[in-house]
Order: C-alpha cells, then sequence, then structure tokens
C-alpha cells in the first residue's frame, strides 16, 4: 500500500466558496486523516483521524486515537477543533483508506459535479 497524499481543489455549487479537500496515509497502513479547509485562509472544517493520537480537548475530555475534530469559532473569535469519538459518525477504525474517503466525501455531502 505505502504512502499515499492527495490535495483536490473543491468548490462549493451553492456559494461559490472554495474549498481544499486532503487525504494523508503515512507508511502505516492502518493510520490516516483527511480534512476539508477553507482554500482562502486554510482554516479546518472537518478532520477524521484514524490511529492517530489522542486529543485532548479543551474542556479536560480525551478522545481516543479514531476521532473526528468538528471545528467552530469560539466567543473569542478564534477557530477551536474539539475531537469526538467516532460513536455518532459513520466511520470506522477498521474501514480502509477508500472505504473511508467515500464515507467522509458522503458525510460532507461532497459530490462530483455533473457535466
Amino acid at each position: 500500500m505505502g504512502q499515499y497524499k492527495k490535495i483536490a481543489d473543491v468548490k462549493g455549487e451553492e456559494h461559490g466558496i472554495a474549498y481544499k479537500f486532503h487525504v494523508y496515509r503515512g507508511i502505516e497502513e492502518n493510520k490516516y486523516s483527511m480534512h476539508l479547509r477553507f482554500a482562502e485562509n486554510n482554516i479546518h472544517l472537518i478532520r477524521l483521524c484514524i490511529s492517530g493520537s489522542k486529543h485532548h480537548n479543551s474542556d479536560g475530555s480525551v478522545a481516543d486515537f479514531d476521532h473526528v475534530h468538528i471545528y467552530q469559532t469560539a466567543d473569542n473569535g478564534k477557530v477551536e477543533g474539539y475531537a469526538y469519538s467516532l460513536d455518532n459518525f459513520p466511520f470506522d477504525k477498521d474501514n480502509s483508506l477508500a472505504e473511508s474517503v467515500e464515507k467522509f466525501l458522503d458525510y460532507i455531502n461532497l459530490r462530483e459535479r455533473s457535466a
């Protein structure tokens, strides 16, 4: 399998907002991540981490090695990510990278534009 890296430029149909979709797997087949971010300023919207590091949230909770970061603007105006376990998401740590990409694209409602 080996390393894999893909960055794709995508654009929202309704508002024309430009995004970057990024997928990365290192040399370990079962360790990968993917995210969607704004192209203009690189602020992340969502990131899936499989076999990553535990994540400590600002409220003291800890997300395990497999988690989803959801980003939002805090009261202080800074963008913060909060990591959630996969329990309430359609992702599974045992999915292949290809399966996870498909589920991620479906979850964020990213579709290929038909001609």
